[in-house]
């Protein structure tokens, strides 16, 4: 599974799974980051003046993720045929927009990394000092962009109570 696969290289960022249950859809595994919150939890918070520096980590922490998977393959337990377009699709419906479905279809055709597929702000852990991500169900191939687009999109879009963290977002993820 991506879990196994990304904790074997990043056991500080990826839980490791100790049982796995495909029949009950049952997944064991250790904790992800002791002490952490949600990033969720995070961006709720009235003046979240450590987002900047937790998106460094997280942009730090893909970077690293990406760079190991790049060439690689692995069987996703949940779906084997995974593919980020039919999430996309099917949480915003992007076939029905003409110029987002060509940028779509641009970077699903490029497949040469395991991406985490579902990094949203309730799936990143988070302390003043590290970054964990979990729920790696929607893991697929394809074009990094897509990670950290899915995660700065979810951050903008539902999250931030003060527009001016936008800009320091941009910023962390861009280096």
């Amino acid at each position: 599974s991506a879990l196994k696969f990304f904790n074997e290289a990043f056991p500080d960022i990826i839980p490791k799974p100790l049982m796995f249950d495909t029949d009950q859809g049952l997944l064991l595994m250790t904790d992800a980051l002791v002490g952490g919150q949600q990033l969720i939890e995070k961006l709720a918070e009235d003046n979240p003046e450590d987002i900047p520096h937790i998106t460094k980590q997280i942009g730090t922490a893909l970077g690293k993720i990406h760079g190991y998977s790049k060439g690689k393959t692995v069987q996703v337990e949940f779906n084997p045929n995974n593919d980020f377009s039919e999430i996309l699709n099917f949480r915003y419906m992007y076939q029905n927009i003409d110029a987002l479905s060509k940028v779509v279809e641009k970077i699903r055709i490029k497949k040469e990394h395991v991406l985490l597929g579902g990094l949203s702000p309730k799936n990143i852990l988070t302390n003043s000092d590290e970054v964990a991500f979990v729920d790696l169900e929607t893991a697929c191939a394809g074009d990094p962009v897509f990670d950290y687009a899915f995660c700065i999109g979810h951050i903008l879009l539902h999250h931030i109570k003060n527009p001016k963290l936008g800009i320091s977002l941009f910023e962390a993820f861009e280096s």
